[in-house]
């Protein structure tokens, strides 16, 4: 069996916090995902497991081999959790700091330090919205805080976050709904580790007395913050580490920086701020920052024009039945009362306009209304639509096709599904 590691975690506090190495078919019973990697068991504070909607112990898998942009996965619709180190209780006193960070093994490295730390899935995981699209914490981060009632709150984000607006966002929704103070300890974007388990690894014993250095300069947040002023802060306090770095971390600055203004493009004030360093940093004209900006709004456009599609093609796939069928000449829909009703092409073309697709498709290319029309001709055309033999409308099927047929099957938009031997 692989022995776990992690940088700035000792393999006694891996052990200590349950966390092992599984092969994909344990990662499977586990997390229902067959994939090998370290495997992380949730617990509350008591050292009790933190159980899915199913009954089962909640663990999170960190994959050996991430795919994509994941590198994390957890059981499917067991939302988010929070992450508990070992004997935490014991860095809890009243009036305590508690840290919320992202990700177990950074909430592992700082607990292990004695700093009382809990971990969530991503930026985004401490706050959520209630049914009246409030903020509300976290459960079990909201019990938490109720029970300890810490002198503040620090949400700790990667030395990165400087150039990420989500990141102010979630700050302040955090000093909304903690009901504390609030403040943001800052890794500088130069700094040799990027979070706390980086620069514990490196610093060692040291390390302590630099992090407490870092926290007496962290950034205050209050519940009437505005984000994309607070995030314009956070990059003001970055903008001399900035004109340090070089490679592939200037190039990658460089393009964050494009973003954030693209992000803050609403934001006139904010935005004049961000345009104004990155002119400066990235030593480029008005025009030409410009112009970097509008070809990342198009490509943010293009993804979210993307993610639509697919999300609209999802909610397709999932109907019990197809949204029309085509006989050769005619479409038809299930109309409210059940029966189904013919319509032709352009009506076809606006039930579609009604679903989601779009009826204009770049120049040459057909529309995905049109894309969509061809499938239907492809996969769910019928030999016969209409009433017949007095069967109920819907789709029915009598006999049995030949094997190796490769004809598609037969449907009767209001009457059967019939085979013609």
């Amino acid at each position: 069996m692989t022995a776990p590691s992690r940088p700035g975690v000792s393999s006694r506090g891996l052990d200590a916090a349950g966390v092992r190495h599984v092969e994909a078919a344990e990662a499977e019973r586990l997390t229902g995902y067959a994939a090998s990697g370290l495997v992380i068991p949730y617990r509350q504070i008591d050292g009790s497991p933190i159980l899915t909607p199913d009954g089962r112990p909640f663990h999170r898998l960190r994959l050996d081999k991430p795919t994509g942009s994941a590198k994390y996965l957890s059981p499917k619709a067991s939302g988010a959790q929070l992450y508990v180190p070992p004997r935490l209780r014991r860095l809890l006193p009243p009036g305590c700091d508690l840290y919320v960070i992202e990700g177990e093994f950074k909430a592992l490295s700082l607990s292990e330090a004695g700093f009382a730390a809990v971990g969530v899935g991503g930026i985004s995981s401490a706050c959520r919205r209630d049914g009246d699209r409030q903020v509300e914490l976290l459960p079990d981060l909201a019990a938490l805080v109720e029970q300890v009632r810490p002198a503040r709150i620090l949400f700790c984000g990667d030395s990165d976050t400087s150039l990420i607006p989500a990141f102010a966002h979630e700050a302040v929704k955090l000093a909304q709904a903690a009901g504390v103070p609030v403040a943001l300890p800052r890794i500088p974007i130069d700094s040799p580790g990027k979070a706390p388990d980086d620069l514990r690894e490196l610093l060692g014993d040291g390390f302590p007395e630099h992090w407490r250095t870092i926290v007496d300069a962290a950034e205050t947040v209050t519940p009437s913050t505005k984000p994309a002023a607070l995030a314009v802060r956070l990059l003001r306090r970055e903008e001399k580490a900035l004109a340090t770095l070089a490679g592939d971390a200037r190039d990658n600055a460089s393009r964050r920086i494009v973003r954030m203004a693209c992000d803050l493009h609403s934001d006139p004030i904010e935005f004049e701020a961000v345009a104004a360093i990155a002119v400066k940093f990235l030593s480029l004209g008005r025009a030409a920052l410009q112009r970097a900006i509008k070809a990342e709004r198009d490509r943010k456009e293009a993804e979210a024009d993307r993610r639509r599609r697919e999300e609209i093609v999802r909610r397709l796939a999932e109907r019990p039945e197809p949204v029309l069928l085509f006989d050769g000449t005619s479409y038809f829909r299930r109309e409210a009362d059940g029966e189904f009703g013919k319509l032709c092409r352009e009506d076809a073309r606006l039930h579609l306009g009604m679903l989601g697709l779009s009826q204009r498709g770049e120049e040459g290319a057909p529309s995905e209304a049109d894309a969509e029309l061809h499938r239907i001709q492809q996969e769910h055309r019928v030999h016969y639509a209409g009433p017949i033999c007095g069967r109920p409308a819907g789709i029915h099927r009598e006999g049995t096709l030949p094997t190796g047929n490769a004809r598609p099957p037969v449907h009767r938009g209001q009457a059967r599904l019939m085979d013609d031997d």
